[in-house]
């Protein structure tokens, strides 16, 4: 009970604070799984929990299972291995996808007229809206994996950005590594 309490509390923060950080003896990874294990007189006190006398007190032991996911320099590590299902969506992506499909409208408008004219009204690099423009073009299951967070986390906007997106969707898919069953399943659940 104790663990499911900590555990939901470091999913709510998104990082683990510090007083639970004071809390863990000892992490342990290996190649497929991490350990986590809590000292129990910290773990007690902390809860303000009694203890009776001198009773021995076992460390509570938390494994998960983790992958870890690298991309040219980046490299993220996954706990609780490869499902993605229940992931977070990559809010910096999701941003860059809003901001390229509204760059691409003021184009389409003429409101702007150029990327350099786009790159001065928005206070950015020139260079940066050329390389997220092409988000704009991005297939709409795409889009909605993105959104709905169903996309491998090593697919991040630093990663994307480099890439030169296809304008097929099936070759966007290919590229991505994202399969129409895949990207579509979230979609027909909505």
């Amino acid at each position: 009970m104790i663990c499911s309490q900590l555990v939901d509390e470091i999913k709510q923060c998104g990082e683990i604070p510090s007083p639970i950080v004071s809390l863990v003896d000892r992490i342990e990874l290996s190649p497929d799984e991490i350990r986590i294990t809590f000292d129990q007189h910290r773990l007690h006190e902390a809860l303000k929990m009694l203890t009776s006398g001198n009773a021995e007190m076992e460390n509570t032991v938390i494994d998960a299972p983790i992958t870890l996911k690298c991309r040219g320099v980046e490299a993220r590590l996954v706990i609780g291995g490869d499902n993605t299902s229940s992931a977070k969506p990559d809010t910096s992506l999701v941003a860059a996808i809003a901001s390229a499909r509204n760059w691409f409208s003021e184009l389409q408008s003429g409101e702007a007229e150029s990327v350099v004219e786009l790159a001065e009204r928005h206070n950015v690099d020139r260079s940066h809206v050329s390389r997220i423009l092409p988000l704009a073009f991005l297939a709409p299951d795409i889009v909605a994996a993105v959104i709905d967070g169903r996309i491998e986390p090593d697919l991040t906007l630093s990663y994307i950005k480099r890439l030169k997106l296809p304008a097929s969707w099936q070759a966007q898919r290919k590229l991505l590594g994202i399969s129409i069953g895949a990207a579509a399943s979230g979609m027909a659940a909505k």
